[in-house]
């Protein structure tokens, strides 16, 4: 059967140990255990049938694009990975809805054959296939003409296997823990917690730090008294290179309501940026958890217009404390849901 989505034109089978499955496999030209099928369904709820209970990351771009032009791959209910899929057609998750409520699962690919366009019109689908399917269901035009955008959420990386509408960054803004880290001016501290952060991250999770968007964090800084668009100061780029890290494209921002709304945890260097933090959080519906970068309680002060030796501390107690909470933050994007 071929059915409409907002995406493209996909065909789908029955997965009951008939013969749909081997169907649509032949179609694909995809062998068994090779390329996996994407299962879809009618409701976002009917996930926990198939995969774990959602990592956090994974949760969050459910709840944002579902139903809607996305895949997510997952950990399956018992061993290896599954993809699924929530299409916004309301016809479709009906038929998909109908099949699953009958324990049923639905797998369903672009209705193309290998090398060929996908489908965008009933008609195309129908000129790509022909007589290898046994039902076409026209429902318009679809309105995207690509893909689903394809996301891999299994720990301990995050990553996008296919770009579709949903762009690159819109989808590690909306799956990434974000941190924030404050001090004052955001030119000495605080740029290097952010980079110092990334840089742990990273190399925890085997990635180049460009790539630490991975790891399913996100890492911001800001001031609480910043000038917009200044560098990171002199002794704070020295203090970082010499780890080979480089904070040269770094411009500082002020730290505002707009800004915290996006964090999940502000990190502070001071109890006073705290007391800061708190007053711009005040009248928001979700304020970010707030605290010291330190664990242990411990101020980090200003180096400003220090020598190379007052930075380097700096930013040494700057990746002490880090290092204190890197088993902890490593794991957020990947809390599984409880319900």
């Amino acid at each position: 059967m071929v059915l409409p989505t907002e995406t493209v034109y996909g065909v789908a089978a029955l997965l009951d140990g008939g013969e749909g499955e081997t169907r649509l496999r032949a179609l694909k030209g995809r062998e068994e255990g090779k390329k996996p099928l994407t299962l879809h369904l009618g409701d976002p709820s009917e996930a926990g049938r198939y995969a774990r209970p959602l990592p956090d990351c994974a949760r969050r771009l459910a709840e944002r694009y579902w139903p809607g032009p996305l895949t997510l791959v997952l950990p399956a209910l018992r061993e290896g990975t599954v993809g699924i899929r929530v299409p916004s057609r309301l016809f479709t998750r009906a038929v998909l809805s109908r099949a699953s409520r009958n324990g049923i699962p639905v797998a369903m690919t672009s209705a193309n054959l290998p090398g060929a366009p996908p489908a965008l019109t009933a008609g195309e689908a129908l000129e790509n296939l022909g007589d290898r399917v046994d039902l076409v269901v026209d429902g318009g035009k679809a309105e995207l003409g690509e893909p689903s955008t394809v996301v891999r959420a299994v720990p301990p990386r995050l990553e996008i296997l296919r770009e579709g509408t949903l762009t690159r960054e819109e989808l590690e803004r909306t799956a990434c823990h974000t941190l924030i880290f404050v001090c004052s001016g955001n030119t000495c501290r605080s740029p290097m917690a952010e980079i110092l952060a990334r840089w742990l991250a990273s190399r925890e999770r085997g990635l180049p730090l460009e790539r630490s968007a991975e790891t399913g964090l996100r890492f911001l800084s800001a001031g609480t008294n910043a000038l917009p668009g200044l560098p990171a100061s002199e002794g704070a780029r020295l203090a970082v290179k010499e780890l080979g890290l480089d904070l040269s494209g770094h411009r500082s921002r002020a730290l505002s309501p707009y800004l915290l709304q996006e964090a999940d945890q502000v990190y502070c260097m001071t109890r006073g940026h705290m007391a800061r933090v708190r007053a711009l959080a005040a009248d928001l519906e979700s304020p970010p958890e707030i605290g010291l970068l330190s664990p242990r309680g411990k101020e980090i002060q200003d180096p400003f217009a220090g020598g190379a030796a007052v930075y380097r501390a700096a930013r040494d107690r700057i990746l002490e404390a880090l290092e204190e909470r890197k088993a902890s933050f490593l794991e957020l994007p990947w809390r599984e849901e409880r319900g």
